[in-house]
């Protein structure tokens, strides 16, 4: 049996070769795949994907697109991060930088208030081949899917990002504050301990006691920062 084993190791190694090769190429990007020319476009577009980003009366229309997707579900995917990433980039263009990082909205908010009934679309399309994957595959032209979908973002929209907002920013200075205040509460005890050891010990240990001290306190300090950090930034 461990001639068998031994005499069919290297059969099972070229398997895997060949599997994780053949990965490998599928793996390849789409945009590899495509040629220079122009893609061959799906006929009869919706008007208001023709329309493209507009703003009238007071609200933001923006058109998202995404493309190269194997899939229909991979298309849909696509499309919500960068539903996702529109609303976060129309948040720190109104508010500021950094303002879309901190608010967020679900999915449902999104579908029901945002994203227009019936404008949001997965076609599929065509796309040439570069003349390498053409001749590899054995076909000049591959069948991939485009997404569409159009934001509406009105005055209520942002009203109701404000109060998100001021709400997120009411939070933060709680926690900005509970945080100083922990950190002064434990520098106080810090201190107060080591008067008391060294007091108890009539100072033969001052030293490793301001040691052990000191080493505290920067151990806190670090902490409270990383907290700060990971809170407000």
């Amino acid at each position: 049996m461990q001639t068998i084993s031994i005499k069919w190791f290297p059969v099972g190694r070229m398997t895997l070769l060949v599997i994780m090769t053949w990965l490998l190429f599928m793996s390849t990007t789409v945009s590899g795949w495509q040629s220079d020319s122009p893609s061959k476009e799906e006929a009869n577009l919706p008007a208001w994907v023709q329309q493209g980003s507009f703003h009238e009366d007071d609200c933001d229309y923006i058109l998202i697109e995404t493309e190269g997707c194997h899939t229909p579900l991979d298309a849909n995917s696509e499309l919500n991060e960068e539903i996702t990433t529109a609303i976060s980039n129309a948040l720190d263009r109104r508010f500021g930088d950094r303002v879309g990082q901190q608010i967020t909205f679900s999915s449902e908010y999104i579908k029901t208030n945002l994203l227009m009934e019936d404008r949001s679309i997965v076609r599929p399309y065509q796309d040439e081949f570069t003349k390498e994957f053409a001749d590899r595959l054995g076909k000049k032209y591959g069948e991939f899917y485009r997404g569409y979908a159009q934001l509406k973002l009105d005055t209520a929209f942002y009203h109701d990002a404000q109060i998100r907002w001021r709400q997120e920013q009411t939070r933060l200075r709680l926690i900005t504050v509970a945080l100083v205040s922990l950190t002064v509460l434990a520098l106080l005890t810090t201190t107060y301990g080591y008067l008391r050891l060294n007091q108890a010990t009539r100072g033969f240990y001052s030293n490793r006691l301001l040691t052990i001290g000191i080493a505290a306190i920067m151990l806190l300090a670090a902490v409270t920062l990383w907290l700060l950090q990971t809170f407000l930034l």
